[in-house]
C-alpha cells in the first residue's frame, strides 16, 4: 500500500480553477508535509486558496481510498466537498501515478527555499543568481497584495509572517 498527501486549492484569479497536488507520504520517501505542499502551490499560483483540509490517498494495488488527515476535525461542508471531488482527485492521481514522481510540483532550489523560509528576499544578495531568486520571491509577494513590501529596519518579518498578514491570520 502506498500513501500520498493530497492538497486541493482553488484559484479565484483563474475562474476558480481547482488544483490537486500530491506528495508521497510513505516513510523513507516523503519529502513534504501537507502544509509545505500547499506553500509550493501558493508559490506557483499566488491566489490559490485551500478548499479542503489535508487529505490522504491510499493506493492499495489500484484500490484508491481518500480520507481526511484529521477526520475528527472535518466539518460536514468539508466532507461534502471531498465527496464532490472524490472522482476528480482519483483521476488526477492516476495521471500523476504514470509520471512516477514523488510530488506533483517539482522541487527546485527556488521553491524549496520558500517552503522553509531559509531566505530573506529583502537582504542584500551575494550573487546574481541569488538576486534573481530574491526578485522572483518579491514579485510573488507583490502579486499576493504586498505592493508596499519595502522593509524597514524595524520590520523583520519572515515570508510566512507576511503571508499570514496578507491572509488576515
Amino acid at each position: 500500500m502506498t500513501i500520498f498527501r493530497v492538497v486541493c486549492t482553488e484559484d479565484s484569479a483563474q475562474n476558480n480553477k481547482i488544483y490537486i497536488d500530491f506528495a508521497a507520504a510513505d516513510v523513507g520517501v516523503a519529502r513534504l508535509t501537507h502544509y509545505q505542499l500547499l506553500k509550493l502551490r501558493q508559490y506557483e499560483t499566488p491566489m490559490a486558496a485551500q478548499i479542503l483540509p489535508p487529505v490522504n490517498l491510499e493506493d492499495d494495488a489500484g484500490k484508491l481510498t481518500l480520507a481526511f488527515d484529521k477526520p475528527e476535525k472535518a466539518s460536514v461542508k468539508e466532507k461534502t466537498k471531498l465527496q464532490q471531488l472524490d472522482s476528480r482527485i482519483k483521476l488526477e492521481y492516476q495521471k500523476f501515478k504514470h509520471k512516477d514522481q514523488y510530488t506533483s510540483i517539482e522541487l527546485t532550489d527556488e521553491n524549496f527555499a520558500c517552503i522553509y523560509d531559509f531566505i530573506d528576499p529583502y537582504k542584500p544578495a551575494h550573487s546574481a543568481e541569488e538576486e534573481n531568486l530574491y526578485k522572483k520571491i518579491r514579485h510573488s509577494l507583490w502579486l499576493q497584495g504586498h505592493k508596499n513590501a519595502a522593509r524597514s529596519p524595524k520590520t523583520k518579518m519572515t515570508l510566512a509572517e507576511r503571508l499570514a498578514r496578507y491572509r488576515g491570520d
